[in-house]
């Protein structure tokens, strides 16, 4: 038996806002000097490449390889792990597998499709879904190995439907963890390879002879992961900034229903005498990538939303432009902009 060491806040403590805000942020000492570290690690891969991300990888994992194709794990591998764990391991997983993905193809059919519609003039008006072309998922591999973030990671993207997945995960002494890489054999992982923290990061959003560059990061990893995501956005989209997951269990068993209608910012509310929130981290089907450090009241668990991009779809008929064009003739003369203006009143008929 071991004892947990749970720190407990009180609502009501005279102290708690402040015990709350320290609780939730890194000292600004310490978050100042991974920042400058991980400036220096993302210039010098941007700038060498693979042998940088070599050189890292030997520095902080202890893993030294002749070139970084070396450590890509093929898919011969991962369904190598994936055999090589117990049935019961297999089980679990490809039911945890299951119901994510279920999950999520209902998550796309609601709200992941395109469309458009005509006005009555003819004009046609709609959003066209598509997704992204390749994506990098960061799987945390130093003090524990964490499967369920590769199935909760790649699942969505896969359903989302995009092209490639890149995995990345570190493996401190060379010790790869079965279950993670049976996992990625599982949730349809493309490419893999055992290589960690902001070297990782960087090789993930500027690319390198071995590496492919990505369009979006996910996943958690640690404060110079955090602070490497931060730092690349812009160069790629990223899911978000990991810290203290934001959920919220309500422990009423006599009618918990009673209360959620009230509550507005969390990113996961666990019902019920019987829903343990490790069942939403391993298996429930929702996404355990939460929103984090009191980012629950604007943004939302990672889902197939987060692996598409939208466009809007406009073709304006000969009818609609009359009357679009006077609008926005009008509008452009306000703003100052002639050009747009005249472009409009083009189509005028005369």
């Amino acid at each position: 038996m071991f004892a947990l060491n749970l720190r407990t806040l009180h609502t009501t403590a005279a102290d708690f806002e402040a015990e709350f805000a320290r609780l939730r942020h890194w000292s600004a000492e310490e978050d100042a000097a991974i920042e400058q570290r991980v400036a220096d690690i993302l210039a010098d891969v941007r700038r060498r490449g693979d042998a940088a991300v070599l050189d890292y990888t030997t520095r902080f994992d202890g893993v030294q390889a002749a070139s970084l194709g070396a450590l890509e794990l093929t898919r011969e591998e991962l369904k190598a792990a994936f055999d090589a764990i117990t049935p019961a391991q297999r089980s679990a997983l490809q039911a945890a597998a299951q119901r994510v993905r279920s999950y999520h193809e209902r998550q796309l059919q609601a709200s992941g499709q395109s469309w458009s519609y005509r006005d009555e003039d003819g004009t046609l008006l709609g959003q066209k879904v598509t997704p992204l072309d390749r994506v990098g998922i960061y799987v945390p591999g130093g003090k524990a190995a964490y499967p369920s973030s590769v199935l909760m990671n790649a699942i969505p993207a896969h359903v989302a439907g995009v092209g490639e997945i890149i995995m990345v995960v570190p493996t401190p002494k060379g010790e790869k963890n079965a279950l993670v890489l049976a996992a990625a054999y599982v949730a349809g992982v493309t490419r893999a390879f055992t290589i960690g923290g902001a070297q990782a990061v960087a090789a993930l959003a500027y690319g390198t002879a071995t590496v492919p560059a990505v369009d979006k990061i996910t996943g958690p990893g640690n404060a110079y992961v955090a602070s490497a995501k931060r730092r690349v956005f812009g160069q790629v989209g990223i899911d978000m900034i990991a810290g203290p997951s934001e959920i919220l269990v309500i422990a009423d068993g006599r009618d918990p229903h009673r209360w959620e209608p009230a509550l507005k910012h969390a990113g996961a509310i666990f019902l019920g005498a019987y829903t343990s929130e490790s069942l939403g981290d391993y298996c429930a089907g929702p996404n355990h990538v939460l929103p984090t450090s009191g980012t629950a009241r604007f943004s939302s668990p990672l889902g197939t939303y987060d692996f598409q991009k939208r466009s809007s779809l406009i073709e304006v008929s000969e009818a609609g432009a009359q009357t679009l064009g006077v609008i926005a003739a009008e509008l452009a003369y306000g703003e100052g902009l002639q050009g747009h203006a005249r472009a409009a009143e083009m189509r005028l008929k005369r």
